[in-house]
């Protein structure tokens, strides 16, 4: 069963701003452990891959960005 955790800033008016060095906690879509995230601003939707801190499985993030507010997507990287 692929878990997918959905994480929201919202409200903001400067994401870029905002988001810049900002700490975000997501959890592990494989093992449920607490992660600190640090995603970089951007215009665009991001997405990058990294590695559990605790059990060393690829987690796929995917970072969107709009005027009413960013979305942190976290899942399985393969599937």
């Amino acid at each position: 069963m692929e878990r997918s955790i959905k994480y929201c800033v919202s409200g903001f008016t400067d994401l870029k701003g905002l988001l810049m060095n900002e700490e975000i906690t997501i959890a592990c879509p494989y093992c449920g452990e607490s992660i600190v995230i640090e995603p970089e601003p951007a215009d665009e939707v991001v997405e990058y891959v990294e590695d559990c801190h605790v059990c060393c499985r690829p987690i796929l993030i995917t970072v969107h960005y709009s005027e009413a507010g960013s979305r942190v997507d976290a899942k399985r990287e393969n599937g």
